[in-house]
């Protein structure tokens, strides 16, 4: 298609550490371990290398380009800043100041890639050693000129072709990241979810298509239902652990697989309108000159001449006859109308059914999943925290009519439910008995309380003893008072 001058677009969509980047890349020193961009620029250079004339001409030119946290930075640069995402006059957007370089072999192709490989920022996580942290665009622009019709002025067509490497969405209790990792983390996802809101749009029809809300979209706008070929590989983790996410990434394949894109070839409207005449004057010429057969030609002229007679023999028929064949003709034409109809009614009810099954099959086995991990951490919790002869005694409780598993694997709800039961009135029981440092703590300040209360007692008794005192002091010093006074008086009379 690239050759043909349409645009087109490969990329990978996964969770991390599903085999996005083995996809694109795969193991370059092994040729059958090579991914998707290897094998398709090995393919592109093998047809120019066939289809180049010397009227025909071609010039190949490359480009690796790097999202990372919300910035493109290019990656065949040596030294490693953020550009700026501009539109041009087609509404298109491209990278400002990102090198093209012309190459015109794949060896050339791949040193470029690789140079620009080692640049792109990775990190390991609990999902993936070599985690990729950004998102990378590597793209071939074909200039093909074509000087075949008139030399003074050359037919130029421009395709170009896209091997996107997405970063894997991240759930931060799987991948275990932290700090700058877990920020990177935060806007991979941030940017899947643009790309993924930017799809719903497109499916539903909406009038606004937001490709401006995300770097990533912006780039990718030609490839999502613009004028690009497009594929996406859907890459899924075999663990049982990331059924949800595996579900997740169906899901999003399924809406994008909805797209419709009005691919193009990319020359100006005259050479198009040129070519598409040529192609007519050719099939012409292969009409004409193809091989003649004059039995062939008597037998269809035969031919006519009897359906000419069959013709003529049904027209010599009465009006009447012809009126009600018309007349049948009609109604029967009626009738088909009214059948197809139906036919579509029933066909857009299958089909909404079909979906609706789809996406309720998706959601039973979401749930199914989510049940199923709830039962085992649930389980592994019981096992944890209740000893041997406890989970003994309470599988002993268990009514024996009523199909209990009581083995120590297997465990459904209903057991689940008599473990713990039996573990809360075992707590309750155990809380009982133990002094915990709550408890000590408490009988504390009640004691201080109780000691506070006797002292303020005490205290209050010595105050009111020693005011009793006062008072008798007072009595006694006023009575010593009056027996002076009376001596006084008695020495004074003597």
């Amino acid at each position: 298609s690239v050759l043909q001058g349409f645009n087109a677009t490969v990329f990978a969509y996964g969770q991390s550490g599903s085999g996005k980047t083995y996809t694109m890349t795969g193991v370059l020193n092994k040729e059958e371990l090579k991914g998707m961009m290897p094998q398709a620029v090995s393919f592109l250079f093998e047809e120019i290398k066939r289809l180049t004339t010397n009227t025909h001409q071609f010039k190949v030119k490359v480009s690796y380009v790097e999202l990372y946290n919300g910035k493109s930075r290019d990656l065949l640069a040596t030294k490693q800043v953020n550009l700026e995402i501009k539109e041009n006059m087609a509404k298109n957007f491209y990278v400002k100041g990102a090198e093209t370089p012309e190459i015109d072999t794949y060896e050339k192709c791949m040193d470029y890639f690789n140079a620009g490989t080692d640049r792109r920022q990775t990190a390991s996580t609990g999902l993936n050693d070599v985690s990729s942290r950004s998102h990378a665009l590597f793209s071939l622009i074909v200039d093909q000129i074509d000087t075949e019709q008139d030399p003074s002025q050359p037919v130029i067509m421009t395709s170009k072709m896209n091997i996107v490497d997405l970063a894997g969405s991240e759930k931060l209790s799987k991948t275990g990241a932290t700090g700058e990792t877990a920020a990177e983390g935060n806007n991979i996802n941030l940017s899947l979810s643009a790309l993924a809101t930017v799809i719903d749009t497109i499916v539903k029809g909406g009038k606004h298509i937001p490709y401006r809300g995300n770097a990533l979209t912006m780039l990718l706008k030609d490839s999502l239902g613009g004028n690009a070929k497009t594929v996406m590989f859907a890459t899924c983790g075999p663990s049982d652990k990331n059924v949800a996410e595996t579900i997740s990434t169906l899901r999003f394949a399924m809406r994008a697989k909805q797209i419709t894109n009005k691919p193009v070839k990319n020359m100006d409207p005259k050479d198009s309108r040129i070519a598409e005449l040529l192609e007519k004057i050719e099939e012409l010429q292969r009409k004409l000159g193809g091989d003649y057969n004059p039995d062939e030609d008597e037998n269809l002229q035969r031919k006519i001449e009897e359906l000419e007679l069959e013709n003529a023999s049904l027209k010599g028929g009465s009006d009447k006859n012809g009126l009600e064949l018309e007349e049948q003709t009609r109604q029967l034409q009626a009738d088909v109308a009214k059948v197809t109809a139906e036919l579509k009614e029933k066909v857009d009810a299958l089909t909404s059914a079909a979906q609706d099954k789809v996406v309720a099959e998706a959601n039973l086995t979401s749930e199914v999943a989510y049940t199923q991990e709830f039962k085992t951490v649930t389980a592994n919790f019981i096992k944890r925290v209740l000893p041997g002869d406890q989970l003994v005694a309470i599988r002993n409780k268990m009514p024996s009519g009523g199909d209990y598993n009581k083995t120590d694997d297997g465990w459904e709800l209903r057991e689940i439910q008599f473990y713990l039961e039996g573990f809360v009135e075992a707590y309750e029981a155990w809380r009982a008995t133990i002094t915990t440092n709550e408890d000590v703590q408490r009988h504390v300040d009640a004691g201080v309380q109780r000691a506070k209360e006797g002292f303020q007692r005490q205290l209050d008794e010595s105050m009111a003893g020693y005011q009793g005192l006062q008072s008798q002091l007072e009595a006694a010093i006023q009575q010593r008072a009056s027996l002076d006074e009376e001596l006084i008086q008695d020495r004074k009379s003597t």
